[in-house]
Order: structure tokens, then C-alpha cells, then sequence
């Protein structure tokens, strides 16, 4: 909950399926294209 508090777009828990995994990629992906000059686009929350 700390990272979508945080500002995350999603988290997986384990365990999960690789179809799962890769819906939410291509969501990023075009996350990525429409926010391209946004360089705090990815973060890493602890």
C-alpha cells in the first residue's frame, strides 16, 4: 500500500501470471509514450 500511496501505477504479489505481468507492461508502455518528457516517469519505492 506504501506505493500506490506513494504515487505507483500497480503491484504484483507472488505468486502471479506472466499474462498478468505483461497486461500491466503494455500499460506502462503506453504510459512511457505519452509522458516521454516526464523525467521522474519511474521511481523506486523501498
Amino acid at each position: 500500500m506504501r506505493g500506490l500511496i506513494g504515487g505507483a501505477d500497480l503491484y504484483l504479489t507472488k505468486p502471479f501470471e506472466p499474462m498478468e505481468l505483461m497486461a500491466y507492461m503494455n500499460k506502462l508502455c503506453k504510459k512511457v509514450n505519452n509522458d516521454i518528457d516526464n523525467p521522474e516517469l519511474f521511481t523506486v519505492v523501498p
